[in-house]
C-alpha cells in the first residue's frame, strides 16, 4: 500500500538475453526483437518476459519497468558460472572445461556497470505506456543493457589461463556441448543509451583482470559455496536417463 500523495513505486524486473537468440549472419539484437527461445530452460524465461508485459500494458499503473543482460562478469559470481569456474579449476589444479569448439560468442558486462543500469531504469521519468506499444514493443518500459564487447567463450578460457600465468594449450580442455547450444547472441544497449544516458565504465581487460585476482584472493568465498553445494560443473556427455541437468 501506497501511502497518501506518494506515486506508485516503480517495480524492475531483470532477466538475461536468453530468450532471444541471433545467428552468425545477424547483427545485436535490440528491444524490438521477436522472443525466440530455444531451449525449455529460455522458453521458461521466455515465458515470464511475456506476462510481464502483459502486465506492463493491463496495468499501467504498477509502473513496471524490465531490463535484458549481457552476460555478466565481476566478483561474488557462483562458481558454475564461466569465469569463476575457470578461476576455481585452475586454482585447484583442474582444466577448464569448454563446450564444444568454444567459438560461442558471448556479450560480456561488468556486474557494477548492470547495477548502474538498473539503477537508472529504476529511478528514470519514463511516463506512460503507449497504446501503440501493443504492436511496437520498443515502446514498452524495457531496456536492453550490454557493453558491445563481444568474446568467444574459448577466448575468456584463455584470458583466465593466462591471468594465472599457465598455458592454455595444456589446462583447456574440450568437453561435450549443451544440447542446441547458441552460437552467438548479442546486446544492442542503444536505447538505455540515448533514452537515459547510461554508458558502461569498466574496461573489459581491466575488468576481466580484477575479476580473476578476487576469485584469488577470496578463495574462501567460493570454497565454502562449493563444499556446502557440491561440484556446479556439468558434463553434458555424461546425460542419461534419470540424469538432472542444470538450467
Amino acid at each position: 500500500m501506497q501511502p497518501a500523495g506518494v506515486g506508485p513505486v516503480p517495480c524492475p524486473c531483470v532477466d538475461d538475453r536468453g530468450v532471444r537468440r541471433t545467428s552468425p549472419g545477424d547483427q545485436w539484437f535490440t528491444e524490438r526483437s521477436p522472443l525466440n527461445a530455444k531451449t525449455p530452460y529460455s522458453a521458461a524465461k521466455a515465458a515470464g518476459d511475456q506476462i510481464v508485459r502483459a502486465y506492463m500494458q493491463t496495468y499501467p499503473e504498477l509502473n513496471i519497468r524490465m531490463t535484458h543482460c549481457a552476460n555478466n562478469y565481476g566478483p561474488y559470481q557462483l562458481p558454475e558460472k564461466l569465469i569463476p569456474l575457470a578461476v576455481t579449476n585452475l586454482l585447484r589444479g583442474r582444466k577448464v572445461p569448454v563446450y564444444g569448439d568454444g567459438l560461442q560468442s558471448r556479450d560480456w558486462l561488468h556486474v557494477a556497470d548492470h547495477c548502474a543500469a538498473v539503477h537508472r531504469v529504476l529511478h528514470a521519468d519514463l511516463g506512460p505506456v503507449p497504446p501503440q506499444a501493443a504492436t511496437e514493443p520498443e515502446l514498452l518500459p524495457i531496456f536492453d543493457v550490454s557493453a558491445r564487447c563481444e568474446v568467444t567463450n574459448l577466448d575468456i578460457a584463455r584470458r583466465v589461463v593466462t591471468a594465472l600465468g599457465l598455458d592454455p594449450a595444456e589446462w583447456i580442455e574440450h568437453i561435450p556441448d549443451r544440447p542446441n547450444h547458441d552460437r552467438r547472441y548479442l546486446i544492442d544497449p542503444e536505447k538505455i543509451e540515448t533514452q537515459l544516458g547510461w554508458r558502461p565504465e569498466h574496461d573489459f581487460d581491466a575488468g576481466m583482470a580484477e575479476t580473476v585476482d578476487w576469485y584469488v584472493q577470496h578463495r574462501a568465498w567460493w570454497e565454502r559455496i562449493l563444499e556446502e553445494k557440491g561440484e556446479l560443473g556439468f558434463d553434458w556427455g555424461a546425460v542419461g536417463p534419470g540424469t538432472t541437468a542444470p538450467r
